[in-house]
């Protein structure tokens, strides 16, 4: 069991980081909106809450049941910055699975609220969701992390190791039934949280604070390639064009001297 301190510790510490990321969202509204950035908050402070549930803290017991719905939604919000940082996936797959955790997070809720049944017992079948959603999060994350960029190399770690102890969470907690793991998760989010930590650093190192202002993304947006080709071929244009302006210039001085003689008379 982990110390009060430590429990204490990790909840305030997320929920602190998760502030930081709102401010950083509302700092760059003004120029752009950076969803990732508000996604990446909702995700950790769910966590948070849902730390609050498992431990027992004195704001979960005063507030049991908007605890508990709350904790449902650490899903919804991870599959949300996932998609905003690595694209929609093969046929919209990223997309599909946040919208899908919208959709049981929904059903849990009015489900436990207009029915007897209660909110612990769809423990077992959104943890069965979690566990399909964090495998293919895993295969996904080693196939992306041959793709040879550093930042993503260095954020496909992070989350490698977040699904990794999130899944063994799951796993224990179904075992033993009771919703009481050793809760090894937070310790996956707080080495992820360091690697995005990482590369937020280099990034504000190498362009100061504008960084905030661009996207946090590891996919090849179809517009962006798009205009990248486009510019490549209008270049391209350009310089073949330049290449015949300059060869058409040296065709006419070459007639110039060719004519010169055959139009030269001799003074008599």
């Amino acid at each position: 069991m982990i110390p009060h301190f430590f429990q204490y510790s990790f909840i305030y510490m997320y929920f602190f980081i998760s502030f930081i990321f709102i401010c950083l969202f509302f700092i760059s509204w003004p120029k752009r909106i950076l969803p990732y950035l508000i996604y990446f908050s909702m995700f950790v402070a769910t966590i948070a809450i849902n730390l609050l549930v498992i431990w027992q803290m004195p704001a979960a017991i005063e507030h049991p049941s908007f605890m508990k719905y709350a904790s449902y939604g650490a899903s919804m919000f991870f599959f949300l910055f996932y998609e905003q940082i690595f694209g929609p996936g093969f046929k919209k797959i990223n997309r599909r699975f946040w919208q899908l955790h919208l959709l049981c997070w929904t059903l849990i809720t009015v489900i436990s609220v207009f029915s007897p049944v209660r909110l612990e017992d769809m423990f077992l079948p959104y943890s069965v969701l979690n566990i399909i959603s964090i495998l293919y999060i895993a295969v996904a994350m080693i196939v992306q992390a041959r793709s040879g960029n550093k930042d993503a190399l260095v954020i496909n770690i992070g989350l490698i190791c977040l699904v990794i102890t999130v899944l063994i969470d799951i796993i224990s907690a179904i075992q033993i039934i009771n919703y009481a793991p050793i809760q090894t998760a937070p310790w996956g989010l707080l080495l992820f949280i360091g690697c995005l930590t990482t590369i937020l650093v280099k990034r504000y190192i190498a362009k100061g604070t504008k960084f905030i202002y661009e996207p946090l993304t590891f996919h090849n947006d179809p517009i962006e390639l798009k205009m990248k080709a486009d510019s490549m071929v209008l270049h391209t244009l350009k310089n073949e064009i330049s290449r015949l302006s300059y060869l058409n210039e040296r065709c006419k001085r070459l007639m110039t001297t060719v004519e010169k003689p055959l139009n030269y008379s001799p003074l008599k």
